[in-house]
């Protein structure tokens, strides 16, 4: 995340190492992004003496524009019905919009993928139209989709990553914007069953599958589903297997999104 003395992102110098426990105050860490038995940890400059100090096993080490990382390539400001999602380094320049400020970090999720804006473009649009009290964010990445629905009058937000820095940036940007929610770092099948209004599924679709699996997974009324390409949407809507109503469909750059009903509700 950005703290002082930075503003915004330039470099990011990324370090794989093994999982351990760390615990050091770094004014260039950006963030540490745990894996199942590594750590990958995203500083602003070259940290390699920090590295030999601690006596790391480094597994690799890459240093790149961050405008080449995933998140980074699609970050530009953009309009939702009458609200700008900005990212936090661009807030002066839009000091009297209505607007949601991000902080994306380096986590996935951001807002700023085809996916997510899809996404914001129809709640946008099915928030017109019902009333929508309760939201669940599965695999909430930057918190955006929850934040977005806060804006828009949902008073119930619950948002879950079990990525420790996609939970802080979570966090962050909820702050950002003075949204209320409730935010956990953990395993989103935790929280089974779902009963929302609505439940944000951006995910990789073997998660999306597992979850379509199970019965608590179906008690809500409306789910938004993204985080797949064209070629696998035959493949969801085979594993949907459901007595539901497709509302919305969208496609961005191959990628897909759904917003479907549950009709047993």
């Amino acid at each position: 995340m950005l703290k002082p003395p930075y503003t915004k992102y330039n470099f990011l110098h990324i370090y794989n190492i093994d999982r351990e426990d760390i615990i050091f105050d770094d004014p260039d860490l950006i963030g540490v992004w745990e894996e199942e038995d590594t750590l990958l940890l995203f500083f602003h400059k070259n940290k390699d003496f920090l590295i030999k100090k601690h006596n790391f096993k480094l597994h690799f080490y890459t240093a790149i524009p961050y405008h080449d990382w995933e998140s980074g390539k699609f970050i530009k400001p953009f309009k939702i019905g009458n609200i700008f999602i900005i990212p936090v380094w661009e807030r002066e320049n839009f000091e009297n919009e209505n607007k949601i400020i991000i902080d994306p970090s380096v986590v996935f999720g951001t807002g700023f993928h085809p996916t997510t804006r899809m996404i914001l473009e129809s709640f946008n649009n099915l928030s017109k139209k019902n009333k929508i009290d309760s939201v669940i964010d599965l695999g909430c990445g930057s918190g955006i989709l929850g934040i977005f629905a806060g804006k828009k009058g949902v008073k119930n937000i619950v948002a879950i990553d079990n990525n420790n820095l996609s939970f802080e940036v979570t966090r962050k940007n909820f702050s950002l914007n003075n949204v209320p929610a409730k935010i956990f770092h953990n395993d989103i099948f935790n929280f089974l069953p779902y009963n929302y209004d609505v439940v944000f599924a951006n995910l990789y679709y073997h998660l999306l599958f597992d979850l379509f699996k199970n019965k608590g997974f179906w008690q809500s009324r409306y789910y938004f589903l993204s985080g797949f390409v064209k070629t696998m949407e035959k493949e969801i809507y085979n594993k949907l297997n459901r007595d539901i109503r497709i509302l919305d469909r969208k496609e961005k750059d191959n990628w897909v999104m759904l917003l479907i009903e549950n009709k047993t509700i």
